[in-house]
């Protein structure tokens, strides 16, 4: 009987052999998964750095806001960020080992109040696209769970920048 040869070089789409080995998809599916995963540690660590200088962003902001019911938002805002960091770290050190250290950020320098509240309302909707892609493209629902928390946390974020930028703070859900 004569053994049929198999190539693993692709013939406009599809394999000599209609039938590959499982083997094959095994390895081509570690492969994806490996460089999945690389590629996230070092997102990782980009956004624990913007996460850990949004907290200090929210910090300082928080330090100018004309009213107490404002400063109460803006800490609450800086240790959601904060958290999102610590959440980011543990999912980095358990994809390398390694923790998920960033050089400190510097304190930011914050010029107007309502300017640093529509920088923020920028950056918390750009970060709650990124974090919807990341949700998207997850292998697991371990990561899509966590990058979908996140992400609602960062429209949530926006929505609460958006109210203090039209200055009705008094609201009954934001005392």
């Amino acid at each position: 009987m004569e053994q049929e040869h198999f190539s693993p070089l692709p013939i406009i789409g599809f394999y000599q052999n209609p039938v590959p080995p499982k083997f094959l998809w095994e390895v081509v599916r570690i492969n994806e998964w490996y460089y999945y995963f690389r590629k996230l540690a070092d997102k990782l660590l980009e956004f624990i750095a913007e996460e850990t200088s949004a907290s200090l962003y929210y910090q300082q902001l928080a330090a100018l806001a004309p009213g107490s019911g404002e400063k109460e938002l803006l800490r609450k805002l800086a240790k959601d960020e904060a958290r999102h960091a610590a959440y980011l770290r543990t999912v980095y050190r358990q994809i390398t080992g390694r923790p998920g250290r960033v050089l400190p950020a510097s304190p930011p320098s914050i010029d107007s109040y309502q300017g640093a509240l529509r920088q923020r309302l920028f950056a918390e909707s750009n970060d709650y696209l990124k974090y919807g892609d990341e949700f998207l493209t997850a292998p697991d629902m371990y990561l899509r769970c966590l990058f979908y928390k996140i992400g609602a946390a960062e429209a949530q974020h926006g929505m609460i920048l958006t109210i203090l930028l039209s200055g009705s703070s008094t609201g009954p859900a934001l005392r």
